[in-house]
């Protein structure tokens, strides 16, 4: 998985080193862990989807992003952790077909698998 924040300006990811210690503590069921960004210090609770800053205590969502939406016009942008899961359990649980293959997700989304490899949302 990969953790980034949410907010007011959208997705913002954590460093790949913060991000491996956040999945880390995820997969291994902790509470929490601290992580640091060049300006503040974090306190991050994967199994409760929030991070707290350790010197205002502001609190802000989190998402844990196992699929992205990329397009060309905006960076990656995370499905939400349900969409994720259940794209994630659908892929682990049955062999792909390419372009026949595809998961439904919120909002009449559909997810398929591509000719080349990987998927496309349409």
């Amino acid at each position: 998985g990969c953790f980034g924040g949410g907010g007011g300006g959208g997705h913002i990811p954590y460093s790949h080193a913060s991000s491996r210690a956040i999945e880390r503590c995820y997969q291994q069921g902790f509470q929490s862990v601290v992580v640091s960004t060049d300006k503040n210090r974090y306190t991050v609770y994967p199994l409760d989807g929030f991070q707290q800053n350790v010197s205002s205590s502001k609190r802000r969502l989190i998402t844990r992003g196992l699929w992205f939406v990329v397009s060309q016009t905006a960076p990656p942008q995370p499905l939400s952790t349900q969409e994720g899961a259940l794209l994630e359990d659908t892929v682990v649980s049955q062999p792909w077909t390419p372009e026949t293959s595809s998961v439904a997700l919120q909002g009449g989304r559909v997810v398929v698998s591509a000719a080349g490899g990987g998927f496309v949302m349409l």
